[in-house]
């Protein structure tokens, strides 16, 4: 697997950018970030991958902790309402 292609989806799903991503790495310019993500990247798998990553994270917590329902914690450990039978968290 072409190594820039974990740079390029870093910082995709971190909104830091590919300019700043490419201007932060000497491995990839921002060119080449941008053709992988026009050549690898689809926005629909994407978003896929986002739902099956919150859901899994959500199926795995743990009620003593969090509750039972109501809220959840963000990659950025910011808790969140996420309500069962949710359409925008699931």
């Amino acid at each position: 697997m072409d190594q820039r292609l974990l740079p390029c989806l870093y910082g995709l799903g971190t909104n830091a950018g590919l300019k700043r991503v490419a201007d932060a790495t000497t491995d990839a310019s921002y060119e080449e970030l941008l053709y992988l993500q026009g050549c690898f990247i689809h926005l629909g798998a994407l978003r896929e991958a986002c739902a099956q990553f919150a859901n899994a994270t959500l199926a795995i917590r743990n009620a003593a902790v969090w509750g039972y329902a109501g809220a959840a914690c963000a990659l950025d450990s910011a808790k969140f309402g996420a309500w069962d039978l949710n359409l925008m968290t699931e």
